[in-house]
């Protein structure tokens, strides 16, 4: 693809709080990722990355593993950046400690360190103010 050319995917979905989705969602967009200019790297770990902890701590610490609440997901990708946002049906929680500046690692030993990944990986984040729904962007470099 021609780099002046503008194309772009947006999509939105619903899925259920079932980790079996992830694997099939993550299939998908690499399929779709070589209509894009993404690098490889993004492609084959960051996006399956990003999607993966979102999706599994939608499930686990948002949804409470209850099969009967979903997930609503909406993906954007163009000529150079993917754009995610998963929100659950949860209460939500306090993200704040997550984007300090100077994080200590150490006080996330139990959970958070794929959370933490994330952020390191996104060129933007923001959470809704309830905290059940993230949107992260991903730029890629070529």
């Amino acid at each position: 693809m021609k780099n002046d050319e503008r194309r772009y995917i947006s999509f939105s979905m619903m899925v259920d709080s079932e980790t079996r989705v992830i694997g099939d969602i993550i299939s998908s967009l690499e399929l779709l990722c070589p209509l894009f200019d993404f690098d490889e790297n993004m492609v084959k770990v960051t996006i399956p990355l990003v999607i993966d902890e979102l999706l599994r701590n939608a499930i686990k610490h948002g949804n409470k593993n209850d099969k009967s609440k979903v997930i609503k997901i909406d993906i954007y990708l163009d000529n150079s950046r993917f754009k995610l946002a998963v929100e659950d049906e949860g209460d939500g929680f306090d993200y704040g400690k997550y984007l300090e500046k100077s994080v200590d690692v150490g006080k996330f030993a139990g959970s958070g360190r794929g959370l933490l990944m994330v952020i390191n990986y996104a060129e933007k984040i923001d959470f809704n103010k309830k905290g059940n729904r993230i949107k992260v962007e991903l730029v890629s470099f070529r």
